[in-house]
């Protein structure tokens, strides 16, 4: 049962929660007010030349577009509203962080000049509202806006509704929005993290001890599968069974093929300490064939004895020359040497001037930065790689601290 609230603003306060922000006293200032202050949208509207707009000077308008204005201008929440027939943008305080480096520039254009990286997406839903009175309803709605500098992927919660004037016609939409972005990010990154903690050791039941264990893709042959897993016996009738390294790397890859937002592209490599050297074990949606995918990468003497013992202080050797390979594509070495000698992620930028364009997941162009993660293994004496992992980094998020904590 709701509790019940009193009118004075101490009492409204005191029935919500500590952590509810309420601007009880916080004044909503209209179009027209000489009082607003110069930072306020509502004083940029009011001094805006919109007589070089297709709404004409402010003075002339009708009293339903004043109305809506202030009741944009006075709200908290974001809220654009695109007026006429050219669904000029009018917005206030709180959309202004969506604009980003949009704003004020962005302010009194046409949405399709505004936004115009985002008009595809909205156009067809402004037509059926502005023509059928439609009311839309868009749940962490996918907008690819450049607001930073670069195309940002950024997903919205958004409604757009018809306005009316005074003769019942509709002369604009409205537009209550908030940004999702950094929770489908999460949610989804999340995801693949718990998928990968599920990848490397599965679980089974058995009442026989002796059953053979079947990997389902091999045709029924089961002739390698005592190399394949290691059986740990947890009580009778109860057995574990834990994947060689090879077939974790498969199964990790796989779940770098459902989220390829994050994971453009993939290689995993596998060390053998008897060659020095780390194998191919697995790959995300780039083939074996393209030229920055190598079967095999030799480690420098100085970081194979590196990666023996962490104690050991030896340099890296320059080897991250580039060549062209026999078939005239552009050959590229991946920074291995260092990420192992120095045990941290190392992140590869301008990957178009240095080999063949390379997968960009979802999105249209090639991904152009790459990380090169080391898979360590701590131990008391030493600190060893056991691979290494290279990954595409998604061009259309900023590789900030929290997508490098999430690698």
């Amino acid at each position: 049962i709701a509790p019940a609230l009193s009118s004075s603003p101490t009492s409204i306060a005191s029935n919500f929660s500590a952590t509810t922000k309420i601007h009880v006293n916080s004044p909503g200032y209209k179009v027209l007010d000489k009082h607003a202050p110069s930072f306020s949208m509502a004083r940029i509207a009011r001094d805006y030349p919109w007589h070089n707009t297709s709404l004409g000077p402010i003075e002339s308008w009708p009293q339903s577009l004043v109305s809506i204005v202030d009741t944009v201008m006075a709200c908290r929440f974001p809220i654009c509203f695109y007026a006429g027939p050219e669904s000029v943008l009018v917005y206030n305080d709180a959309y202004v962080p969506i604009c980003g480096d949009r704003h004020p520039a962005s302010f009194g254009l046409p949405c399709s000049v505004g936004w115009q990286e985002i008009w595809p997406n909205l156009e067809p839903l402004f037509k059926d509202v502005l023509t059928n009175g439609a009311s839309i309803f868009i749940g962490d709605g996918l907008l690819p806006m450049t607001r930073n500098g670069y195309v940002e992927e950024t997903y919205f919660h958004y409604n757009l509704s018809p306005v009316h004037n005074e003769a019942g016609e509709i002369s604009g939409i409205f537009d209550p929005c908030f940004e999702t972005t950094m929770n489908v990010i999460g949610q989804r990154r999340l995801r693949s993290l718990r998928e990968i903690n599920l990848a490397d050791v599965v679980q089974i039941d058995s009442d026989d001890d002796d059953e053979r264990i079947q990997n389902k893709g091999d045709g029924g042959d089961d002739s390698d599968d005592d190399d394949a897993i290691i059986k740990d016996k947890d009580g009778p009738g109860h057995m574990h069974v834990q994947l060689t390294a090879e077939r974790v790397a498969t199964s990790v890859c796989k779940v770098f093929e459902n989220n390829l937002y994050e994971f453009p592209f993939a290689m995993l490599y596998i060390y053998r300490e008897e060659g020095s050297l780390f194998e191919l074990a697995g790959t995300t949606n780039i083939s074996s064939d393209h030229p920055a995918v190598a079967a095999s990468i030799l480690l420098s003497p100085a970081a194979a004895a590196s990666n023996r013992s962490k104690s050991a202080n030896s340099s890296d050797d320059d080897l991250n020359d580039d060549d062209d390979d026999e078939k005239g594509r552009r050959a590229f070495r991946w920074p291995i040497d260092e990420a192992v000698t120095h045990g941290q992620m190392i992140i590869v930028h301008h990957l178009d001037k240095k080999t063949d364009p390379l997968p960009g997941g979802p999105w249209p162009l090639p991904t152009v930065t790459a990380a090169v993660i080391p898979i360590m293994q701590a131990s008391d004496d030493q600190n060893k790689s056991l691979g290494v992992l290279i990954v595409g980094i998604n061009q259309r998020r900023e590789f900030d601290s929290r997508y490098r904590d999430f690698l």
